[in-house]
């Protein structure tokens, strides 16, 4: 029963694409209201709907960041990465800069002492040209609003 969070589906024109998608979010509103134990099941079928059928088999697959990095990323962009629970993807980074030849300065988020850390070293990255990495933002989301 988790892996199907609805049984009803609206019917939509197959060519109305932002319907679908709209339907699919409110969909997922609903069920994270009222029935958040099906959250993970109905949020894998909004990015299904969003996506297409093959995207989270692909977001599977081995990362290149260092094709993403010189291709896609410019100096003055940020880069997020989430990461499933119990993966820390910061060595990838780690490996990357060093393979650019950049001073990385790793900051963990969480402490009043953190964010006054990670205000320096930003600072000091966007006029040096370093890289910052901060781990746990997840933990201070009304301090990335400012940042």
């Amino acid at each position: 029963e988790a892996d199907v969070p609805e049984l009803w589906e609206a019917p939509n024109s197959p060519n109305d694409w932002f319907g679908v998608v709209r339907n699919q979010l409110f969909s997922l509103l609903l069920i994270q209201t009222f029935r958040p134990d099906r959250i993970l099941a109905a949020a894998h079928l909004f990015v299904i709907t969003c996506f297409g059928p093959n995207f989270m088999e692909s977001a599977r697959g081995h990362l290149d960041l260092m094709s993403i990095v010189e291709h896609e990323i410019r100096a003055n962009m940020p880069i997020l990465l989430c990461a499933a629970q119990g993966f820390d993807p910061s060595g990838r980074v780690e490996d990357l800069a060093n393979e650019y030849n950049k001073q990385l300065t790793s900051i963990a988020i969480g402490s009043a002492e953190g964010f006054s850390q990670a205000d320096k070293a930003i600072n000091s990255a966007a006029k040096n040209g370093k890289w910052v990495m901060l781990k746990n933002v997840h933990l201070a989301s009304g301090w990335l609003i400012q940042l």
